[in-house]
């Protein structure tokens, strides 16, 4: 499911819908641990954490907005 997913389907629950996850463009580990590259901080990297956080504070966002209804 695409990073958005689960707090996409939180909110079609919430108004009262029944979605389907599908799934879609993953974002894989294929990359090994091996080298010192996996270490050094990277755009790609900081995109990612920027993704998460995203998500993370949206799903955080829809509860306190659910805890207020």
């Amino acid at each position: 499911m695409a990073s958005h997913g689960g707090r996409a389907v939180q909110q079609c629950e919430r108004a009262r819908l029944a979605p389907i996850a599908a799934p879609t463009g993953f974002k894989t580990g294929s990359e090994r641990v091996r080298t010192l590259a996996y270490w050094v901080p990277s755009a790609g990297n900081l995109r990612t954490t920027e993704r998460a956080v995203h998500e993370t504070l949206g799903l955080l966002a829809l509860e306190l907005d659910h805890r207020g209804r």
